[in-house]
């Protein structure tokens, strides 16, 4: 490198290390026009535009700098991480599969990838590769709950609540993984040791709408109906002021509903078997205007007009949760095709799924995700915008149609997506910096 190139390079070294970025980036950009063939000038510009937030253009620079050095695990291993923030963990597990043939036991990388698998959904990978990361790294806190929160989400209950245990010993005060232990300890029937865990989270913070929630849903299996009422009660108000994608839960056939949602459907189940019919119906009434497709919400909706001799309205609301329920048997079957790799039957029961119910919002996401993978980019956009149109509060079509625009380099598309999310209180990671 010459001397002007190294003069550059170090002064941009200097400035990034005071935490002057701005001030880093000309020297830096300036050493790696010089030389471009150095990968770690094209290494040291990535870094300092990700420090600005400029994911977009970081992860060109450290695309270049593996290019240019193969053998090397840092840049693709960065490039891993800018796809994590960037909610795109298709391409963050690529980066970082790649990284993990070159440095297959570097606990920090390892890491990473778990993190890559977890937001893909590929749990049990997750806890493949956080297992090995934590054998060498025990004391890694993040690694720990992020494999706590890993085998909740597979169904590994018991070894769920004994990580979270090992996890509250290295961060006490943690209120997310007590109430998480707590959802274990729930999911395994252990309710009486869930409700412990839970009061200590209400000492810790009052308004924890996940855990008012579990102590409302405890107590009314309980047949504790009063205390039941008031937590749930406390628990819709409390999740009212927090983001939607507080605590979602999953249904049957992958759509995911906000903890709220679940909140207002038990309480309106309460209030229905006192007699409070009309508070009840309010209550589900809110929940089919936010979660239109929501099955559950339409039949005990029904049930509710149909004690207030409204049978009219009950006779729309079970006809809506009739269809609904044959349209996801669709969905369920249509995600089990493409599990097994069998796309065609995937399509023609997604398209049955939408003849029985045409605002079935699973069916549009499904399609959009399977036609995005065949590359008709315009027909997958437009099954998103459906599925978002059909449920504003879809998180999930928020975010995956949010990554197609960032790829497309269509900034202020993403932008405007971003701003719809804001307006549904929701939390969408995955908006593209440029």
């Amino acid at each position: 490198m010459g001397d002007r190139a190294l003069y550059a390079s170090t002064l941009g070294e200097i400035y990034a290390e005071m935490g002057r970025f701005e001030e880093a980036l000309g020297p830096l950009t300036e050493a790696a026009e010089l030389h471009p063939e150095v990968a770690q000038n094209q290494y040291r510009v990535g870094e300092v535009l990700a420090a600005q937030g400029r994911l977009l253009p970081a992860i060109e620079r450290m695309t270049q700098a593996a290019e240019l050095q193969p053998g090397w695990v840092l840049p693709r291993r960065r490039l891993g991480e800018l796809w994590i923030t960037l909610g795109a963990p298709a391409q963050a597990i690529e980066s970082l599969e790649e990284a993990a043939e070159l440095a297959p036991d570097d606990p920090l990388l390892l890491l990473s990838l778990g993190r890559a698998y977890a937001l893909a959904g590929r749990h049990e990978d997750a806890v493949r590769v956080l297992d090995k990361a934590l054998a060498a790294r025990p004391e890694m806190s993040a690694g720990r709950a992020l494999l706590a929160d890993s085998l909740l989400s597979s169904g590994q209950l018991e070894r769920a609540a004994a990580e979270y245990r090992r996890a509250l010993e290295q961060s006490p005060e943690s209120a997310h993984l007590r109430s998480e232990l707590a959802v274990a300890l729930f999911s395994l029937g252990q309710y009486e040791e869930a409700v412990r865990e839970l009061e200590q989270v209400i000492e810790q913070d009052p308004e924890n709408g996940l855990a008012l929630y579990y102590l409302g849903s405890i107590a009314a299996q309980g047949d504790q109906k009063d205390l039941a009422r008031k937590r749930l009660e406390q628990a819709v108000a409390a999740l009212e002021s927090q983001p939607q994608t507080m605590g979602v839960r999953t249904g049957r056939a992958g759509e995911s509903y906000p903890l709220r949602v679940g909140a207002q459907v038990e309480l309106a189940e309460l209030l229905s078997e006192s007699g409070e019919h009309e508070a009840a119906a309010k209550h589900l009434e809110a929940v089919v205007r936010a979660e239109p497709d929501h099955a559950t919400a339409h039949y005990l909706l029904g049930l509710t007009y149909r004690r207030q001799g409204q049978r009219e309205e009950a006779g729309r609301e079970l006809i809506l949760f009739k269809q609904i329920n044959d349209a996801r048997e669709h969905d369920q079957t249509a995600i089990l095709s493409l599990q097994q790799g069998n796309e065609e039957r995937a399509l023609e029961e997604l398209q049955e799924a939408l003849r029985i119910y045409p605002a079935d919002s699973v069916a549009h996401f499904q399609l959009a995700r399977l036609y995005l993978r065949r590359g008709d980019l315009p027909i997958a956009i437009g099954h998103f915008e459906q599925a978002i149109q059909v449920r504003p509060s879809f998180a999930d079509a928020y975010k995956e149609l949010t990554q197609v625009y960032c790829r497309q380099g269509d900034v202020e598309r993403a932008r405007e997506l971003l701003k719809r999310a804001r307006e549904q209180d929701l939390v969408v990671p995955g908006v593209c910096a440029g």
